[in-house]
């Protein structure tokens, strides 16, 4: 078992699928930038794929090089010059690359000693975009992905504070109203 440990962690081999991936999606993005005969949603039905990826599984064990290949010209081109972006937007090729550093660190947010380093950027993040839209210092936040995950605490904040008023820690059982623009994420009529 230790081997195996050794092996998953070597960093030689890392490197090498590190290039080798960098160079695949590199040559990904260059081909749908082209616009190409493709689509910019290749549409199937959830069988279809699922028979494919399934096919795929038996007839090459998953290999990296064939599922990031085949894997990316089986899903939305977010980065093709006719795609229009509905709920996902391209990431920029650096955010991608940033998100590798993210995940090889995986050093959680939930506790500042696991995540000293992120915590600390996101609040400098936060801060310095406040400030660039003309807030003062005491503006504070948290970064989060979607539209779901920040537009959700204000629709279930006055049912858990409803939960909490037994418990004397909040005081005032007024009632909660939520006001939104008709631009509101769709979650809010969710």
């Amino acid at each position: 078992m230790n081997a195996l440990i050794h092996q998953v962690y070597d960093p030689k081999p890392f490197a090498g699928r590190y290039h080798e991936l960098v160079d695949l999606l590199a040559e990904h993005l260059k081909a749908v930038q082209d616009g190409g005969k493709e689509p910019a949603i290749p549409l199937v039905s959830a069988e279809e794929e699922y028979a494919f990826w399934q096919k795929d599984l038996q007839e090459n064990q998953g290999r990296p090089r064939g599922i990031v290949q085949v894997g990316a010209g089986r899903s939305v081109r977010v980065q093709h010059p006719r795609y229009m972006g509905h709920q996902i937007s391209p990431a920029a090729p650096l955010a991608a690359l940033v998100s590798l550093v993210d995940g090889m660190l995986n050093n959680g947010m939930g506790v500042y000693e696991m995540g000293a380093a992120g915590t600390t950027i996101e609040r400098l993040v936060v801060k310095t975009i406040a400030q660039k839209m003309g807030f003062d210092g005491a503006v504070d936040g948290v970064l989060t992905s979607g539209g779901t995950l920040p537009t959700s605490p204000p629709c279930w904040l006055p049912a858990v504070s409803r939960r909490l008023l037994p418990f004397g820690r909040i005081t005032s059982g007024k009632n909660w109203y939520l006001l939104v623009s008709e631009e509101a994420h769709y979650c809010v009529d969710r």
